[in-house]
């Protein structure tokens, strides 16, 4: 028999007794049912079943087989909805997809020397012909005049006059990077990687002038001194255009038991960087505040010439890379960065250990921007050196694949070193205050 009650919106309903073991048809739950009132069986008409809990009734205590039954019909409807509702924190599909887009972009923004770098291997390897047909129109050349002559025109040479009182650290850091890094590939040369143009490839790696950007770019990251690193990347890649056919014949071509012409590699390195990288500046001079607007873009097509000659020598070397074991090329990166590494512990010993004793914050000032340029080797001008030399040391594409790599881990690595540096910095700093 049934009995009343008052309900939790206090209004009187009535129970109806069931059997201790009646399942619902829908959640297979033990049901006391009753007859809801017209208010109750309102609400939970125009409510989906998942959240019927939250308008007042128990599921398992107080729904009855009418309001389940009349409920069940549109019971995939409604999880569609609440689906739909809750679905990517309430973004449409097209939302979602364009969200993904744009997460993709800047990655892609902010990684795009890499990116390019590692298409330009996977593009050589995959349509070879399509790189070696690009090579036999002399696009390598006119590739390598691009990268300088962008060079030129994004080169800022107005903060260089304050240099004059860090003049030591100057000559330093051009010493080390012309005379004394380059000392390294008679060791590196001593290692036995197959095929042997990996070893060629870095030690002519070794023999390089600093970085063209990137070095000055994360001097001023970590607030150094970027006129003076400035100064170095201008003087070291002028001179270098003299010292790199030297150290290469002193250095590198005789353990290969191969000649270089000297006089004949400077005047390539003239032709192919030094006059596109005058031309870019005069340019500059002219339009430099068009120039500026626009220097993320000039970026970016640097970028893209730099790839297109490392691209087809890869395609015209196609056959010999795909023979060589992945453990060979594992090896040789890390040679690459143990380089880097000795590069950096002898340039940060000198500028930390054997400097006089200068304001501590001064020494900081001077010695990050010497020891980031100082120890980075620039890839456009290891490129047009292997261009230039042509197939005397050793196929171009194996002998360009250690720069990449080099290049690449080089930059990553000082990234999160001067992330490391302001870590330290700002660390003392709250800890002073």
């Amino acid at each position: 028999m049934a009995t009343s009650f008052m309900n939790s919106y206090g209004q009187r309903g009535s129970l109806l007794p069931l059997p201790a073991n009646f399942a619902s048809p829908v959640y297979q739950t033990s049901l006391s049912v009753r007859i809801p009132s017209h208010n109750e069986r309102y609400r939970v008409e125009h409510s989906s079943i998942p959240s019927l809990g939250r308008h007042g009734f128990s599921v398992s205590q107080h729904a009855s087989i009418y309001e389940l039954r009349q409920y069940k019909p549109s019971l995939q409807a409604c999880k569609a909805s609440a689906k739909a509702h809750n679905n990517k924190d309430g973004m449409s599909n097209m939302q979602w997809l364009s969200k993904i887009f744009e997460s993709g972009a800047e990655f892609l923004d902010a990684n795009f020397l890499p990116a390019m770098l590692i298409s330009a291997v996977i593009v050589g390897l995959l349509f070879p012909k399509v790189g070696l047909c690009a090579h036999g129109f002399g696009l390598s050349k006119w590739a390598t005049f691009g990268v300088f002559l962008i060079s030129g025109l994004s080169l800022r040479t107005s903060e260089i006059g304050g240099v004059i009182y860090a003049w030591a650290p100057l000559l330093f850091g051009v010493v080390s990077s012309l005379f004394i890094t380059p000392l390294v590939a008679v060791l590196i040369l001593r290692f036995t990687i197959n095929p042997k143009e990996f070893v060629t490839g870095l030690a002519l790696f070794s023999c390089m002038p600093t970085t063209l950007s990137s070095g000055v770019s994360l001097t001023q990251m970590a607030g150094a001194n970027t006129a003076l690193a400035l100064s170095l990347t201008l003087i070291s890649n002028f001179l270098g255009l003299f010292t790199i056919p030297l150290m290469i014949s002193i250095l590198v071509a005789p353990t290969l038991g191969v000649s270089v012409p000297a006089g004949s590699l400077v005047k390539s390195l003239v032709q192919t960087s030094l006059i596109p990288l005058v031309i870019g500046k005069v340019i500059r001079a002219c339009a430099s505040g068009f120039i500026d607007a626009r220097r993320k873009q000039l970026s970016m097509l640097s970028t893209i010439f730099l790839v297109l000659v490392p691209w087809m020598q890869i395609s015209h070397g196609r056959d010999l890379f795909l023979s060589v074991k992945m453990q060979n090329i594992v090896a040789v990166g890390t040679l690459g960065m143990v380089m880097h590494w000795i590069f950096l512990a002898w340039n940060s010993f000198i500028m930390f250990k054997c400097t006089g004793d200068e304001d501590l914050h001064q020494k900081k000032y001077n010695s990050w921007a010497i020891i980031l340029t100082a120890s980075q080797k620039t890839l456009p001008v290891a490129i047009a050196v292997i261009g230039c030399l042509g197939n005397s040391m050793g196929e171009p594409g194996l002998l360009v694949l250690p720069c990449l790599i080099s290049h690449i881990s080089q930059i990553v690595f000082d990234s999160f070193l001067v992330q490391r540096w302001i870590q330290d910095d700002l660390q003392k700093y709250q800890n002073f205050n």
